[in-house]
């Protein structure tokens, strides 16, 4: 860490998470300006939309609904949880796509298999990694009964991962989530898992030490290059850029 790094004590007040790092990840001005400068945010529907669908599925886990319930509350809730458009496309209208993904997937939701048990729902957890303070949210822990073992899901509004690498970038994150479950119940999970709701398929990983060792070493090496970095510069992905970013209005007014 740099020791005269004018942003230090802004920094070490920070509790690091997996989004925050990632943040880093894709645009360091962007992180600057988020993390640092704290200047305000604006939502996408994106983000709306994969917000909203997150909190009916953590209801039914939760208990406070059945799943039969979740396909009504989703057509009659939709418009006042995804507010922003969704950005043109020249192949589809993303609006009408992402909307009839969802119904299509709530009107066919039907519940967990009998042989897994919810632990945990949107669960919070805290850990001290290599020294470093951090925060998560497990959107959903299972216990398979047959054999005892563990199972961390994360729900994802993304239709596919564009890439083997990129599956691999979002499996840091739950190999760090790994570490409360090892942390609570003596064990590392047997399976990390994406579900793919939109397109209601599911992305597999068995649990490795090894990919662990490494999501570790990159969460540790990130916090030490933004410790380091003076110039937080930016990194420039139109579409990310004009749709995504959180900091958009203020990172464009910055070049005008």
């Amino acid at each position: 860490m740099s020791a005269d790094n004018k942003n230090n004590d802004k920094l070490d007040n920070l509790v690091w998470s997996f989004s925050k790092v990632n943040n880093y990840n894709r645009c360091p001005h962007g992180f600057k300006l988020t993390y640092i400068d704290k200047v305000p945010q604006i939502d996408n529907a994106f983000a709306e939309y994969g917000s909203f669908a997150h909190s009916l599925l953590e209801k039914y886990f939760k208990g406070e609904v059945e799943f039969f319930e979740l396909s009504q509350m989703y057509e009659n809730e939709y418009n006042i949880n995804v507010l922003h458009e969704f950005p043109s496309c020249e192949f589809c209208d993303l609006t009408e796509k992402y909307y009839n993904d969802g119904l299509k997937y709530f009107n066919s939701f039907d519940g967990l298999e009998d042989n897994y048990k919810t632990i945990g729902v949107e669960q919070e957890i805290r850990l001290d990694i290599d020294g470093e303070p951090f925060i998560g949210y497990i959107d959903l822990i299972l216990q398979d009964i047959i054999d005892g073992r563990y199972i961390i899901i994360d729900h994802k509004s993304k239709s596919k991962f564009k890439s083997k690498k990129e599956k691999e970038h979002f499996l840091l994150q739950l190999y760090l989530y790994s570490l409360y479950v090892k942390e609570q119940y003596g064990e590392y999970p047997k399976e990390l898992k994406f579900n793919m709701f939109r397109t209601q398929k599911w992305e597999t990983e068995l649990f490795s030490e090894e990919k662990l060792k490494k999501s570790i070493s990159w969460f540790t090496f990130n916090i030490d290059m933004i410790y380091s970095d003076n110039v937080f510069p930016k990194n420039k992905d139109d579409f990310f850029c004009n749709n995504l970013c959180g900091v958009r209005e203020i990172c464009k007014k910055e070049c005008e």
